[in-house]
């Protein structure tokens, strides 16, 4: 029986430590690095599978689709990082990681008709009927996402009164693609249009989707739509904030380039 103070706290994989104090720098298996959040090395009973730290660089790396860590040390020929999560009582409701991959395909254009297929067997959970497609991107500390959802509204509601999220995308190398020149730069978009707009031939409702170009979350949502709030130089509904004027932010920052040349 593996020892519990040998596991790491993102991934579960044994680093065979001789103790709890005992020092680590990388993990093989996740690549986390032990000395991240610190100026100087910790033991490794400083972390544990509930930190901050250790949560989010877990997301990351299942976001990443769980690659394999190390250049220098092979990966195990049996390495099932989702039987490996159990370990440190990370259960997924998934048996292995071939089944795991086939649910949670790589966000790329090529993938887009297995996407359509994980949206439809989504939708088939519903007792209700769709009125829209939405695709919207959000944001927090780590960076950008994009969610596809279908929603339903009375005809006296300025708000969804059923929203249900197909899936959400939140594409490898998050913002950094901004600055580094890859192309396409967002592929969670292309596989939102796509899905998106498949949906709404079958199901014969509209797809909305204000921002296919970029990420921004200016705009406002299918239902909180409101005349009186239009972007003044691309005409998009614009949410209902205080802190958004008259123009939307991928406008502004346009005006502001054609400006400057």
């Amino acid at each position: 029986m593996i020892e519990t103070h040998t596991l790491c706290p993102v991934c579960g994989y044994d680093l065979k430590l001789t103790n709890g104090a005992a020092m680590v720098t990388k993990c093989p298996s996740c690549g986390f690095d032990f000395k991240e959040a610190n100026d100087s090395p910790l033991p490794f009973h400083h972390f544990n599978a509930a930190n901050l730290l250790v949560r989010i660089r877990r997301r990351l790396w299942m976001e990443a689709h769980m690659p394999w860590g190390a250049t220098d040390v092979p990966k195990p020929a049996d390495w099932d990082p989702i039987q490996q999560m159990q370990r440190i009582g990370l259960f997924l409701d998934i048996p292995t990681f071939e089944t795991w991959q086939s649910m949670h395909p790589v966000i790329s254009p090529k993938n887009s008709p297995r996407f359509l297929e994980l949206a439809v067997q989504a939708m088939t959970q519903l007792d209700w009927k769709p009125e829209v497609i939405e695709a919207l991107w959000d944001g927090d500390t780590q960076g950008w996402f994009l969610e596809l959802t279908v929603s339903t509204s009375t005809r006296y509601q300025a708000t969804p009164q059923k929203r249900y999220t197909l899936f959400t995308l939140r594409g490898a190398g998050g913002d950094l693609r901004l600055f580094n020149g890859i192309v396409p730069a967002w592929p969670e978009a292309q596989v939102a249009a796509f899905v998106g707009e498949a949906l709404s031939r079958q199901l014969d409702i509209p797809f909305y989707f204000p921002s296919p170009e970029a990420p921004n979350d200016d705009y406002a949502g299918w239902w909180e739509r409101n005349e009186q709030k239009r972007c003044i130089s691309c005409g998009k509904y614009l949410r209902d904030d205080p802190y958004i004027k008259d123009m939307c932010f991928l406008c502004e920052r346009g005006q502001a380039r054609r400006k400057t040349t």
